[in-house]
C-alpha cells in the first residue's frame, strides 16, 4: 500500500484524508469566511 505522504504535499494531507462530506463542509466554511471578509463584490447569490 502506498503511503499518502509519499505522493502528496504535506499541506494537502489533511484535505485528502477528509471524507467527501468533511470536504464539502470545509469548503462551505471557507466560502462563508471569504464572503464575510469582503470577497468579490457581487459574488453573493441573489
Amino acid at each position: 500500500m502506498i503511503d499518502l505522504s509519499e505522493i502528496v504535499e504535506p499541506e494537502w494531507l489533511d484535505w485528502y484524508r477528509k471524507t467527501p462530506q468533511e470536504r464539502l463542509l470545509a469548503t462551505a466554511e471557507a466560502w462563508t469566511n471569504y464572503l464575510e471578509l469582503g470577497g468579490i463584490a457581487g459574488a453573493r447569490c441573489r
